[in-house]
């Protein structure tokens, strides 16, 4: 049987950021406005882009059907596809896209455990959002050579924080170890707990201290290229917080 091929869909690039030394995200919308066809935790495009196809994971929110959003790492080895990205491609250029597909879609699980090195990130940004949104408990390991080339991490703290809401819990643990001259994060929640039909579930208030946020850069206009951050050679670092679970109303009798 011979599937049904996917509609081209010619985008406009609309905004494009950079998140981390060499990360650079690229927002893109339909040029009418309308609403983009919808995708889930897991999912990529194919970005047909400087004379390549590529694949790269959707990593915005799936609630958001007004763009999509992709990061891009420029690859020294590139054959053309991130290079071009980071080079030639502006905002107010169009791309043709199609997809979005998924090929690693989130699983229904009370509790994620989720690993990522460098760009990697990307579609486990989703999932880590979905698994927030969910009230389910989750684990985020990130790794990458330098604490700047972590592309996201003032997003993490952000949900991570929101999981917590009004109160925060244990404070920094010590890291794993790790190879000399890299980076990791980690960033959690705790599973929900079913609460007792006899009385509340207290969530625990010891105070946390969240990694400190990296401010973000502001989007780029069509006339000027994005501006690249300063090298680093800072120390690798480690940030690790964790937030009470979300309260679930016990099941009806």
């Amino acid at each position: 049987m011979t599937l049904p091929q996917e509609p081209p869909l010619d985008l406009l690039v609309h905004r494009m950021t950079w998140e981390a030394d060499e990360v650079l995200s690229v927002e893109l919308t339909h040029p009418d406005g309308k609403p983009l066809p919808a995708w889930e935790p897991g999912a990529h495009l194919d970005l047909h882009t400087g004379g390549q196809i590529r694949q790269y994971s959707l990593c915005g929110d799936p609630a958001d059907t007004g763009r999509y959003r992709i990061a891009v790492l420029n690859e020294p080895s590139s054959r053309g596809g991130s290079r071009h990205v980071h080079t030639v491609l502006r905002p107010g250029a169009t791309v043709t896209v199609k997809g979005p597909r998924n090929h690693f879609a989130l699983a229904e699980a009370p509790r994620y455990v989720f690993l990522a090195g460098g760009i990697g990130i990307t579609p486990i940004l989703a999932q880590v959002r979905a698994a927030a949104a969910r009230g389910a408990g989750w684990t985020l390991w990130h790794g990458g050579r330098t604490a700047r080339s972590m592309a996201f991490g003032a997003e993490l703290t952000r949900l991570s924080s929101t999981a917590a809401g009004p109160n925060r819990c244990s404070p920094p643990s010590p890291p794993p170890r790790r190879p000399a001259g890299r980076a990791a994060s980690r960033w959690s929640a705790p599973a929900p707990a079913s609460p007792s039909p006899s009385a509340p579930t207290r969530p625990s208030s010891t105070p946390w201290n969240a990694p400190a946020s990296r401010s973000r850069p502001p989007a780029v206009t069509a006339s000027a290229a994005p501006a690249r951050p300063a090298s680093s050679t800072a120390s690798p670092t480690t940030a690790t917080c964790s937030c009470p679970p979300r309260n679930r109303p016990p099941d009806a009798p």
